[in-house]
């Protein structure tokens, strides 16, 4: 019972982050060049004035300006796209697919733990879902000031290219962002997690690491650092 107690409140702290600042967070409505709508311009991809270059690989681009972080993948295949934040007492996976939701894992060492059984998917794409959620929101607006960050869904834009943008307070305490998606390389289509433009394993496990990219839930999960 001890046990149970300390797991949830050290949970709560480390959810507590996501609503620090909330109502500090400025609409991603006032970006000039960028749309998160699945679709990456030449604009979006030339500017270094609202957006400086972190990252640039391939298949996808990490920029950032003092309030946000810009991820963009543009895939050789049909893909989704999660991110993830990684601290050395927890994990946070931010999936985008049919809809956006979110997770968190926390933990001592690379043994990381979730009470969640699956996703909540807040923002949901009415092109795919029959019924909103019954305490969701509407728009992907409304998305961001709930959690801090957004992306597109299927129905919009490119079925290779996706959008992410996350609020900088999420990434503080030295975080490590990374990014999966999906891409084909010698005609064998495969899911790859990436950190810094370098391929790696989120769990030493690949059958493992597709499941939390396809937006499944393992309550316990061992962090390959």
């Amino acid at each position: 019972m001890r046990v149970t107690i300390l797991f949830c409140l050290v949970l709560l702290v480390f959810l507590g982050d996501y609503c620090l600042g909330q109502s500090n967070r400025r609409s991603f409505d006032t970006l000039i060049a960028y749309k998160i709508d699945g679709s990456i311009t030449y604009g979006e991809i030339r500017d270094t004035s609202e957006f400086k270059y972190q990252l640039k690989h391939p298949h996808y681009i990490v920029k950032q300006n003092d309030v946000h972080t810009y991820l963009a993948v543009r895939s050789n295949s049909g893909t989704i796209m999660n991110a993830y934040i990684l601290r050395h007492d927890g994990l946070k996976v931010f999936h985008a697919s049919a809809a956006l939701g979110q997770v968190a894992y926390v933990g001592s060492g690379d043994t990381l733990m979730t009470s969640v059984k699956e996703f909540d998917w807040v923002f949901r794409d009415s092109t795919v879902w029959s019924e909103p959620h019954p305490e969701g929101v509407a728009s992907l607006e409304a998305f961001f000031k709930r959690f801090g960050w957004v992306a597109n869904v299927w129905s919009m834009g490119s079925y290779r290219e996706y959008e992410k943008l996350l609020d900088n307070t999420l990434l503080s305490d030295e975080a490590r962002l990374l990014v999966s998606f999906a891409s084909m390389d010698d005609d064998i289509w495969e899911v790859k997690f990436y950190e810094n433009g370098k391929q790696i394993s989120l769990t030493g496990d690949a059958e493992i690491d597709k499941q939390v990219h396809n937006g499944y839930i393992t309550q316990k999960i061992k962090i390959e650092r």
